[in-house]
């Protein structure tokens, strides 16, 4: 029997001042890692990393000043790569923890261009969600993390079954600490698997 697949189209308008900040998806509603959903909003869309993304990417993670805020706790590597090729390597570690339902990774592409400034990767453990945000150093800006986290904060806990999602972010973060707090976080100050410097929000359902 061929399997149904329920398409949806949503809009999310948050807030009076955030009229023009909507949230829009287009997305097929199965488990993901069978199908994995891509999100679109005003300025980035997050669809499923491929390995064609590698030469974009490596713009990333080649990227001195945002390798500083790669967060790489209970990692076997710490996201630095300078060659074509450790990127490709690093992307099919990604694509084979994706097979083997660990995580998923999505590149972060901009609407207008197309071209490809970081990754989100997110998993859930225990009702918990684990979210790891990548970006350009350039894109380390207010508007473009509060979009990419209005994505998250309005999809992933379904998505993946949780009802807290938790982030690292370091003190000396101001940006990105200021649009973690304008979109709900709170400073976790509990160890989260040893490790410390996160941001957590909860949701009830």
């Amino acid at each position: 029997m061929k399997k149904k697949v329920i398409k949806y189209s949503i809009i999310v308008l948050l807030g009076r001042n955030e009229a023009t900040e909507g949230v829009e998806t287009l997305a097929e509603k199965l488990e993901v890692y069978s199908e994995c959903y891509a999100y679109q909003g005003r300025r980035i869309t997050l669809r499923k990393t491929e390995m064609g993304d590698a030469q974009d990417l490596l713009a990333c993670y080649s990227d001195e000043e945002a390798r500083e805020r790669f967060n790489s706790d209970n990692c076997l590597d710490n996201f630095h790569y300078d060659t074509l090729e450790e990127m490709e390597n690093e992307i099919q570690f990604w694509l084979d923890s994706y097979e083997r339902g660990e995580f998923v990774r999505w590149s972060i592409l901009l609407n207008e261009t197309h071209r490809i400034i970081g990754t989100v990767e997110m998993f859930g453990e225990d009702k918990r969600g684990f979210l790891r945000l990548d970006i350009q150093s350039r894109y380390e800006e207010d508007k473009m993390l509060r979009d990419i986290l209005r994505i998250v904060d309005n999809f992933f806990y379904e998505v993946f079954d949780v009802t807290e999602i938790v982030t690292k972010c370091r003190e000396q973060d101001e940006v990105r600490k200021a649009a973690l707090i304008q979109s709900g976080y709170k400073p976790f100050e509990e160890p989260v698997k040893g490790f410390y410097d996160y941001f957590i929000r909860h949701v009830n359902f």
